[in-house]
């Protein structure tokens, strides 16, 4: 635990999934991939459920043989800002992949979210306005800044937000 950096919980957990691979082998380099992949992530902190995340997409690098041939759901959410704020920005290339070439729409305040407006798969030009944010005793509307589709609405309303998390996708 103190040579590898990396939490008690989240050590047992990588070497039971490399053994159900049949892969106790590769701890070493899952190890080595850990650092790599927080750093793409923003540094996410490795708590739950963070750090299981974190460890798995390692795995999956190491055993593809390949970084980030397969992309966990989780880490896409990760990518995508549906785990909040990272501490520093994501890859941005990998962030790309996995928004499918859109564009994230961020909120500019911390708040809560009163009212999304827009829906999964609506066309919307620029201006429109997308949701609504409480934040400060005030409405502020969140508007689209480019023409495109709605794609992967990652808020409801009363959600919380922080500075920069993604509400949404646009395509």
């Amino acid at each position: 635990i103190l040579v590898a950096q990396v939490p008690g919980g989240m050590l047992t957990n990588l070497e039971s999934q490399l053994k159900q691979q049949n892969a106790a082998d590769k701890l070493d380099q899952v190890l080595a991939e850990i650092p790599r992949v927080r750093e793409d992530l923003g540094f996410i902190p490795l708590v739950t459920p963070t750090s299981q995340i974190v460890g798995t997409q390692a795995v999956l690098n190491v055993l593809t043989g390949e970084r980030y041939k397969t992309i966990a759901k989780e880490t896409a959410g990760i990518l995508k800002g549906e785990y909040g704020h990272t501490p520093v920005p994501v890859n941005a290339a990998l962030q790309a992949r996995v928004l499918e070439g859109g564009t994230p729409v961020t909120a500019p305040l911390a708040g809560n979210i009163w009212k999304v407006i827009a829906t999964e798969g609506q066309t919307v030009a620029e201006g429109d306005v997308l949701l609504i944010l409480e934040a400060m005793k005030m409405e502020t509307e969140i508007r689209a800044a480019q023409a495109g589709t709605v794609r992967g609405i990652a808020v409801k309303s009363g959600d919380a937000v922080s500075v920069g998390d993604t509400l949404m996708t646009l395509a």
